[in-house]
């Protein structure tokens, strides 16, 4: 089944804010709701051992995705994820969750109302 939305997460030397809870933090927003999703968090690197822990992680927990890149870049990073996404709707968040992805419900009125980015 094709997900309502695809959310892309960046990743680059997160242990640390991994083991904060970042990830779990995106998973208890996620099961709350009532439309389908997807979560392809990318690697863009990473040489702090983060990316096996959440390897693990999203082995462990449907809808999550490990992407695996050579060090490119934000940009490269997010890109690499928009080409993976299959969601009807595309969003990309920070790893810390410095914006939590609840805000993300601001956004959707303007798609619902036909807007093409947001």
């Amino acid at each position: 089944m094709k997900p309502f939305l695809s959310i892309i997460i960046p990743a680059y030397n997160e242990a640390e804010n991994f083991s904060k809870g970042a990830l779990d933090k995106v998973l208890t927003y996620l099961k709350n709701q009532t439309y389908t999703w997807e979560v392809l968090v990318v690697d863009d690197g990473s040489t702090d051992g983060s990316p096996d822990v959440i390897e693990a992680f999203c082995q462990s927990h449907k809808g999550f995705k490990l992407i695996k890149n050579p060090h490119m870049g934000k940009a490269g990073t997010v890109a690499t994820g928009v080409k993976e996404a299959s969601g009807d709707y595309i969003l990309f968040t920070d790893f810390d969750q410095a914006t939590p992805l609840e805000e993300w419900e601001k956004l959707w009125p303007f798609l619902e109302d036909g807007y093409g980015v947001v």
